[in-house]
């Protein structure tokens, strides 16, 4: 079963079905559906990707159900500040969690909080027990359902949380921290190379917040 809205699927569908016509009509029709479809689903908007570091090596030493227990608490902590920061959270998949906010500065404020929250629940337990984050941020056009994200800007806010942020970083996309109009002189710049095309970063530890 698609997990896409009825409505979606079936332009989705529709969509694919013209790669079996010929004719100068078909790229008409899909800039058509196309259109459609952003009108209804893309918003511009700062994806965030939050991820919590040392899943194999904690697994594997100290059993899943431990790092289940981690996982809950992480998830039932931080997804009430996401929202009363003007965010939504729109899905948590094994040890992420996955939102978005109207603006880089709105993420930016609400991870000041995540940060407080995590610095809270480690203070009483033994390292085996730390919740540890890495973070990612994007900005820009995002296509949203109630149960997902897609774009290139999600994906990149995926890669920096994901892959390339170190434990206790938070790397913003160079087009969400063109978007703060303060504190920009707080990040530090790095660079990656995704997919075989070099990206700028930005680089600011949770813990500084």
């Amino acid at each position: 079963m698609s997990g896409f809205p009825k409505s979606l699927s079936r332009q989705l569908q529709k969509r694919w079905s013209l790669a079996h016509e010929d004719g100068i009509d078909r790229a008409a029709k899909m800039i058509a559906i196309d259109e459609s479809i952003r009108n209804k689903y893309e918003h511009t908007v700062a994806p965030i990707v939050i991820d919590m570091a040392g899943f194999t090596a904690r697994a594997r030493e100290f059993g899943i159900l431990h790092y289940l227990a981690m996982v809950e608490m992480m998830r039932t902590t931080l997804q009430p500040i996401v929202e009363s920061s003007h965010g939504t959270v729109v899905k948590t998949e094994a040890d992420n969690l996955f939102a978005h906010f109207p603006s880089p500065a709105k993420a930016l404020h609400a991870l000041g909080q995540v940060n407080k929250a995590t610095r809270k629940l480690n203070q009483s337990v033994d390292d085996s027990h730390r919740i540890d984050l890495s973070i990612g941020v994007g900005y820009g056009p995002t296509l949203l359902t109630q149960a997902d994200m897609w774009g290139s800007d999600f994906n990149m806010a995926c890669k920096l949380g994901e892959d390339l942020a170190q434990t206790g970083e938070i790397l913003f996309s160079e087009n969400a921290w063109k978007q703060l109009r303060a504190k920009r002189e707080i990040f530090e710049e790095r660079s990656f190379v995704v997919a075989g095309h070099p990206v700028n970063a930005y680089s600011l530890q949770l813990g500084g917040l």
